[in-house]
């Protein structure tokens, strides 16, 4: 029987000095093996990514490997010099991170960057590198791989950086693979596209595939064995199938069940009268590269047509350009429109100035996909929510009553008032923005990509949240995300928006049971683990 290609014995990181609380990874023991891909499954701060960069020598200088053994091809990695770790980091180990954009060298073209990842390992001569980067450019899908090594990490798309760490990672062939949430924050047709590209990739080259997840799509997906972890421990793990189909934990019956889209659909309120009209609505954008070349025209609504009822959540779904977070702009003013009409309970929001403009953009308010960069990080919670109140002429008492309202009701207590936004995890700063946007006493919501980077069963928890708001204040909603999963739990009508136009719209049941436009059908097919899921579902029914 042939060995593992990696093994992981007991392996607790934590830091030197400290008690168990301390230890970011505590006893977990794993296996890959040559032609497998292992995806460890689990939750913010469960010890995924710790346990990723343990591997790979990658651990922050204050953390430390307490206890237990690293072993690929034989060698104990565990207190390797770093000589030695070099030359096997980028070679016969290799790593594709989740953001590329950060990954990348903003100040270098990608070809360069993946030319010195092949010339440091000095394993083909100088002369045949820019051919190599040609060819992997070429093996991963790039479009014009002979000229797209000239641009600059900016100038791609996020799928198309996410490749160019693909190409980088196999440049000098690896024996393992390790992929730390490529996807996590993808279209899913560009998701669908990266993670066809890993499996086939990896059947190719015999590849060992680490590949870290928070998403049980993905599982489904791809992996041949499933590791779970939580809290730094290895809580189930096995064959995905068996582990997918037979749960033997609670933990892992938890993490399904969190997947959105599963539930039943809501009917939509045919019945309710518009509080958001948008008619023939258009923006174009235009750029140039040089003061020589040609401007750049991007549209990013072309002919836009939507009504939100009052009460309803009206999800726009689409691709990363297609328009979605330009139109949520534009009906609060925050871009301009080139043409069209943007009505508010009856008034004509492009018309607005001064304090009616003011007065509208409190009563729709907007959440933003990045909680961090939503709040500021030298302010305390507190100060954050109230000063919106404060505004709009609450007493500061008054604007710390209703702070410490809607915190409670967002699930978090008075205690946050006092704290800053670092020390929340990602889904607690999401609440507090929801919190924040809420104190405003607003009647409608947009909500630009607000779950997208949040672990599944945080998800599950603000989905809910925005379902019980919406349930017990009359909350309308604009959703925007690219996820069709998180609108078919949330939506009760949905918008399909390409390249600025809207390519279908319908109740949320009919779209998913009857999808009319090619380009609907193809984002429904891209979702990962639908197939799965839908079994579950049927098993469920039975």
């Amino acid at each position: 029987m042939t060995a593992p290609l990696l093994v992981i014995e007991n392996l607790v990181l934590g830091l030197p000095q400290g008690a168990d609380r301390s230890r970011a990874v505590d006893g977990i023991s794993l296996k890959v093996d040559r032609n497998e891909i292992v995806c460890l499954v689990g939750e913010s701060g469960s010890g995924k990514s710790m346990t990723a960069h343990a591997i790979l020598g990658l651990l922050p200088s204050k953390v430390k490997a307490l206890q237990g053994e690293i072993r690929f091809g034989g060698r104990d990695l565990i207190g390797l010099a770093p000589r030695e770790m070099r030359a096997l980091r980028g070679s016969n180990i290799a790593m594709i991170f989740q953001e590329p954009l950060t990954a990348l060298n903003p100040l270098a073209k990608v070809g360069q960057q993946v030319a010195e990842a092949i010339s440091i390992h000095g394993r083909i001569s100088d002369r045949d590198v820019s051919a190599r980067v040609t060819e992997l450019f070429d093996q991963v899908g790039l479009p014009d791989p002979a000229s797209i090594g000239a641009a600059y990490p900016f100038q791609l798309s996020g799928g198309q950086r996410q490749r160019v760490m693909i190409a980088m990672a196999l440049a000098n062939d690896p024996q393992l693979l390790i992929a730390d949430e490529p996807t996590t924050a993808l279209d899913v047709t560009t998701q669908r596209q990266i993670l066809d590209l890993i499996v086939s990739l990896q059947k190719k080259r015999d590849m060992g595939v680490l590949f870290i997840t928070h998403d049980i799509g993905v599982v489904a997906d791809i992996a041949d064995r499933v590791v779970v972890l939580r809290h730094g421990k290895v809580v189930e793990q096995g064959a995905a199938a068996a582990v997918l189909d037979s749960p033997q934990t609670d933990y892992t019956r938890d993490l399904l069940d969190a997947v959105p889209g599963r539930g039943t659909i809501r009917p939509a309120g045919n019945e309710r009268e518009a509080l958001l009209e948008i008619k023939d609505l258009r923006k174009v954008f235009t750029s140039r590269q040089s003061f020589f070349a040609e401007p750049r025209r991007v549209v990013a609504a072309d002919g836009v047509d939507l009504v939100l009822k009052r009460g309803d959540t009206l999800a726009v779904v689409g691709e990363s350009g297609s328009g979605k977070s330009t139109l949520a702009r534009m009906v609060l003013r925050l871009i301009e429109p080139d043409g069209g009409a943007i009505r508010f309970d009856g008034a004509a929001v492009r018309a607005m100035k001064g304090e009616t403009l003011r007065q509208f953009r409190r009563k729709v308010q907007i959440v933003f996909q990045d909680p961090y960069a939503s709040l500021d990080p030298r302010l305390k919670i507190g100060e954050s929510i109230v000063r919106g109140p404060m505004a709009f002429g609450a007493s500061r008492a008054e604007a710390v009553a209703i702070a410490t309202r809607w915190l409670g009701k967002v699930g978090l207590g008075a205690h946050a008032l006092n704290r800053f936004p670092h020390e929340f995890s990602g889904g607690q700063r999401q609440r507090i923005c929801i919190a924040r946007a809420l104190a405003l006493d607003p009647v409608c919501l947009i909500a630009d990509e607000a779950v997208s980077a949040l672990d599944v069963s945080v998800q599950a928890q603000v989905l809910k949240l925005l379902s019980d708001l919406k349930a017990e204040i009359g909350l309308s909603m604009l959703f925007i995300t690219h996820d069709l999963r998180v609108a078919r739990e949330i939506a009760d009508r949905i918008v399909v928006m390409q390249n600025g136009r809207i390519v279908e719209q319908a109740p949320t049941a009919e779209l998913f049971d009857a999808p009319r436009a090619d380009y609907t059908q193809r984002l429904l097919n891209a979702v990962p683990g639908r197939d799965f899921f839908a079994r579950r579902a049927l098993a469920d029914a039975v």
